[in-house]
């Protein structure tokens, strides 16, 4: 399953002691493509019912390059706190803390990690 592609990508990313910036938004995406898909696991839809994980996993990253874009920059050029600010817009729209499950708090606390793992 792609979860699994996802996840194990996040494990490494977790492990390292140290992100480069790049490595942390390819981590963030997929923290979210992890958690979206587990979360419709669990009966909890972010997006439609009938949304495809791929319709899913392109849904948040349109999401997420949006905000970036009316902020001024883009995924590839984006800075730390670009992405701290991205990653907030992101949670809101996807209206995560309307989501009362632990999911939702490991979600984040995997990008507070990874983005605390960045060295620029």
């Amino acid at each position: 399953m792609a979860e699994d592609i996802y996840m194990t990508h996040l494990s490494d990313l977790l492990s390292r002691k140290k992100l480069e910036l790049n490595d942390a938004k390819g981590g963030i995406l997929s923290s979210y493509r992890v958690t979206n898909r587990l979360l419709k696991k669990e009966g909890i839809h972010v997006f439609a019912e009938t949304a495809s994980e791929e319709v899913m996993d392109k849904s948040v990253e349109i999401i997420f390059r949006n905000f970036l874009e009316q902020i001024g920059t883009t995924l590839e050029d984006a800075s730390l706190d670009d992405l701290k600010n991205a990653v907030e817009k992101t949670n809101q729209e996807l209206k995560y803390d309307q989501i009362d499950n632990e999911l939702i708090e490991d979600q984040e606390m995997m990008v507070e990690m990874l983005l605390a793992k960045v060295t620029i």
